[in-house]
């Protein structure tokens, strides 16, 4: 029986597939301009292309924590069709503007404004979709569809950018990426979409969704489990090469297809989330990710083959999948309708942070002590994060109320 009640509005799923088809085109034009960017940055700084990229990757990481929750807050009362419409417009302005930059400082800040539209239009997002299928099973349904959409997304789009790179410049390359963000504008400006309430004091709303994240007890345990999630995740993102090509001396290609068995992981717990949910409630679920991700960690100790680390991979990807994609479900019916946007931005700006930790802990760790060391130095992490989840989070959910 759900703790929470749901609303029974008609909804619009013809509005809801043209939102989600922009959003999917969104995500593809993103990945192929970053392979875009990565040849620019060769070309205008050479052997030093690397730090650029690095740099710009810190930056985007920034403008994720930080721009979330303010742009959540200043621009919560907008009507959302023409905000996200808006946003993909200055992101296809930003693409636009890439090849034609001449110096490094110009990258960094193209990239800061292009993260932060895409910080403003995820959030905004994820506070429509509840209002354009207000029935669970759909919205669960939604809910794996995007995290499958997301997951497919960092395969294809590099395909993509290479076929365009036999056919086009590089400039012809981020002039399609910015088509894309156009069509995706002109697909979200077809939809309807919910009108926000407003609110007022912007900073006051910023605090506003950190607070309910972390009080309200039907969301305390989300917190943690992000950050367990991040430990993870970073471990593979960041060590996969150093294990596969390292250790195991095998060549790039069994790099690629590590990462290839993670996303196949995640892709499977996002399919079974729709029925898994009609099945148990999400903290059980999530709890239950969190463990397995810290059970694959410890495990990891004692890889010595690389079968062994597909299978340790897939189980990190399928833990983090159940540990992170149904938030935004419990979020959905934990919090006011009004909320939604503030609540949503507050907890991408964590799970974004998360992540961010994560990263500079599996690359220090993994860097100064050994990898066996760091694998079970993050499973404690993890297991720890998924304890304290647990405990801070009730077992049965109360009904909403402001925290």
């Amino acid at each position: 029986m759900r703790p929470f009640p749901v609303s029974t509005a008609a909804g619009d799923k013809r509005s809801y597939y043209r939102l989600f088809s922009g959003y999917v085109l969104a995500m593809v034009s993103t990945g192929v301009a970053v392979v875009a960017l990565s040849v620019l940055a060769f070309r205008i700084a050479g052997e030093d292309a690397g730090a650029v990229i690095g740099t710009a990757l810190s930056i985007k990481m920034l403008a994720y924590v930080l721009g979330a929750p303010l742009a959540a807050a200043y621009l919560s009362a907008v009507p959302r069709r023409p905000l996200m419409v808006g946003l993909d417009l200055l992101r296809a302005g930003a693409i636009f503007a890439l090849p034609f930059v001449t110096h490094v400082w110009q990258i960094y800040a193209l990239v800061f404004l292009f993260t932060l539209c895409s910080a403003a239009f995820t959030p905004a997002y994820q506070a429509s979709v509840p209002h354009l299928l207000p029935d669970p099973d759909a919205y669960a349904t939604s809910l794996a569809r995007s995290r499958v959409a997301s997951e497919l997304e960092g395969a294809v789009s590099p395909l993509i950018a290479a076929a365009l790179f036999l056919a086009l410049s590089l400039r012809g390359v981020f002039l399609a990426a910015m088509s894309g963000f156009l069509l995706s504008a002109l697909l979200i400006a077809s939809a309807r979409l919910p009108t926000p309430t407003p609110r007022t004091g912007a900073l006051a709303t910023v605090f506003d969704g950190f607070r309910r994240l972390f009080s309200n007890r039907a969301l305390r345990g989300l917190p943690p489990l992000a950050l367990g999630v991040g430990a993870a995740s970073a471990m593979v993102m960041v060590n996969t090469v150093v294990l596969v090509q390292g250790d195991y001396t095998l060549p790039e290609e069994a790099t690629a297809l590590a990462l290839g068995v993670f996303g196949l992981g995640s892709v499977a717990g996002a399919l079974a989330l729709p029925p898994l949910l009609r099945r148990a409630p999400e903290r059980a679920l999530m709890l239950a990710g969190g463990a397995t991700m810290a059970g694959a960690l410890a495990l990891g100790t004692f890889a010595q083959l690389y079968a062994t680390l597909l299978a340790l991979w897939a189980a990190i990807g399928l833990g983090a999948a159940l540990a992170s994609a149904p938030a935004a479900s419990l979020i959905r019916r934990a919090v006011e309708p009004e909320a939604h946007q503030t609540v949503y931005a507050a907890w991408f700006s964590w799970s974004a942070a998360s992540m961010g930790i994560g990263y500079a802990a599996a690359g220090w760790l993994g860097a100064t002590i050994s990898l066996e060391a760091t694998f079970a130095a993050l499973a404690v992490f993890a297991a720890a994060a998924a304890g304290l989840a647990a405990l801070l989070w009730p077992a049965l959910a109360p009904r909403p109320t402001t925290p």
